[in-house]
């Protein structure tokens, strides 16, 4: 075949807005278009390239939600033998770390009194440093004891490093010999919302267990937080963050189709949601482009005439396409894997149960359907002519007794061929 420069045939703009789709198998951020007979075509020699050149959605989804505020909490005291309790922080959207960081003191408090047999407990945030001056003080002036999470303006200035210090103290006569927090990177991304190690597991339900106490099996020890347990009875336990802790988890959405492409990627960003995947290993991508998420919206305007996000499709027909929006392990925004069936990424959550509303009196389970969790696009289309294809050009078979005497026209010319048969 012929190789030339590339150039555009044919562009089409595909518009989508997925807050009016009425097709039963769409959502509000999983959208399927069948486009009928404005079906797209490439020819031989060409190729059909998909290219983002707008996106926008409100951010109708929380910062911290079920994938990644989820917690096993080993514990053993006097009143509790050594059992894996499970600490959920609220979901939403915290204006500081630290409002996430008594969440969490809250949410360890509550888990305890609700285990059976119940432990009463205090829990409260101090904090671990602060900035100082050349001349060694606190500035500009020094922090209280202990942190609300309502601390606002020049305050935050002086929040060193988001680092934390969680203090639980038990009953006067309660002897704790065992916390540790285990993050499993399956179950959630608590570690890297609270700054701490992750425990990476390859999707056996068993494994999530959390390690003996004491073992070692990734270099970091036994807990993803550092933990210090003062002994004897009424001791208290201080849980510390070994890394920077963030206010939210992820920095892009991720834009998807089910077409097949030529793109790469690594195979942890196609995991599904899924830990234990070797990201030095490459496979096929269905990313269409990564948006980065801002405050209150998400927004994206191609400034390139091709568009930074593009596909190059291995097919040659488009008759209809899915666009469903991701998070960076391709699990649905703002829910795990196992629960995207709700429907929503950011709801209501009944006091009463801890979940989300059912009917009655009303449902918190059903923004992408009827909710206001969607997005807008343009995708442009192009038909790409690539190469120029060099045909197959035989002279078929020579016959000693023309065609017209045999009964059998080949050729309208009253049977004569077009070949030169000299």
């Amino acid at each position: 075949m012929a190789m030339q420069d590339p150039y555009i045939v044919s562009s089409t703009n595909l518009f989508i807005d997925s807050k009016d789709d009425n097709n039963p198998v769409s959502e509000g951020d999983n959208v399927t278009i069948n486009l009928g007979n404005l079906a797209i075509n490439a020819g031989d020699g060409e190729t059909l390239k998909l290219s983002m050149t707008q996106f926008s959605m409100y951010n109708s989804f929380f910062k911290v939600n079920e994938n990644n505020n989820r917690i096993d909490l080993a514990w053993t005291s006097s009143t509790i033998a050594a059992t894996n309790i499970g600490v959920v922080i609220p979901h939403g959207d915290y204006q500081t770390q630290w409002q996430i960081y008594n969440a969490f003191a809250e949410a360890i408090r509550v888990a305890l009194a609700a285990n059976a047999p119940p432990l009463a407990v205090t829990c409260v945030v101090q904090p671990a440093a602060v900035f100082t001056n050349p001349a060694g003080t606190p500035f500009p002036a020094p922090l209280p004891a202990v942190l609300t999470g309502s601390e606002t303006g020049p305050l935050l200035g002086q929040l060193t490093n988001n680092f934390f210090n969680l203090v639980i103290t038990p009953p006067a006569l309660e002897t704790v010999t065992e916390c540790r927090v285990i993050c499993f990177e399956e179950v959630s991304d608590s570690y890297s919302l609270l700054g701490g190690n992750k425990f990476p597991i390859g999707g056996n339900a068993a494994s999530l267990i959390p390690p003996a106490a004491g073992t070692n099996l990734y270099g970091f020890g036994d807990a993803s937080l550092l933990t210090t347990i003062a002994a004897g009875a009424g001791g208290t336990v201080t849980l510390q963050n070994v890394y920077p802790a963030r206010q939210s988890t992820e920095a892009h959405i991720y834009v998807r189709t089910n077409l097949l492409s030529n793109n790469i990627t690594q195979s942890n960003l196609q995991a599904k949601g899924q830990s234990g995947q070797s990201s030095s290993s490459a496979m096929a991508s269905d990313v269409l482009a990564k948006i980065p998420i801002d405050s209150e919206f998400t927004n994206f305007e191609s400034n390139y005439e091709e568009g930074e996000w593009f596909l190059t499709l291995t097919q040659k027909h488009i008759d209809s396409l899915k666009v469903y929006l991701t998070d960076s392990r391709g699990r649905p925004l703002g829910r795990n894997v196992q629960n995207q069936g709700l429907k929503t990424a950011a709801g209501l959550i009944n006091p009463a149960t801890g979940l989300l509303y059912t009917v009655p009196p009303c449902s918190s389970r059903q923004q992408t359907s009827f909710g206001n969790l969607y997005f807008n696009a343009v995708i442009r289309i192009d038909v790409v002519h690539a190469f120029n294809p060099k045909m197959l050009q035989t002279q078929p078979v020579r016959r000693t007794v023309p065609s017209s005497l045999v009964g059998v026209l080949e050729k309208l010319d009253f049977g004569k061929s077009s070949f030169d048969d000299n």
